[in-house]
């Protein structure tokens, strides 16, 4: 079983691009950074924060890095792009994230109160 490329320094032979590690300290060199669906799921999708409700929540390194990472980019006035496929992959996550839950409150609702059979 392979395993996963956690480094800038290992992904760098595998992508085209240069692969920024968010963990860096330095501020942003760059004007324009294209960002995976991943980034704009945690950026832009209002109820990021509830899928913890669905056990698919926030991991640790996206709350410690992406948020510091982004302001320094604000902060150095860079700009955020994404590939068109990512706005259509990130459609596909928020459209799942919403039908659980929708399926959670409906669950919940039909345990609080059960129909009674007549």
């Amino acid at each position: 079983m392979a395993s996963a490329l956690t480094s800038a320094e290992e992904l760098r032979p595998w992508v085209r691009a240069e692969v920024v590690d968010l963990r860096s300290t330095g501020a942003p060199t760059e004007e324009k950074y294209l960002v995976d669906t991943n980034v704009l799921y945690f950026i832009h999708y209002e109820r990021f924060g509830d899928l913890d409700e669905l056990g698919k929540g926030a991991r640790p390194y996206q709350l410690e890095h992406y948020p510091k990472y982004f302001k320094r980019v604000r902060d150095h006035e860079g700009k955020l792009f994404v590939h068109r496929l990512g706005l259509i992959e990130f459609a596909r996550l928020v459209e799942r994230a919403e039908l659980n839950f929708s399926t959670q409150s409906r669950r919940l609702v039909s345990q609080r109160f059960p129909r009674k059979l007549t």
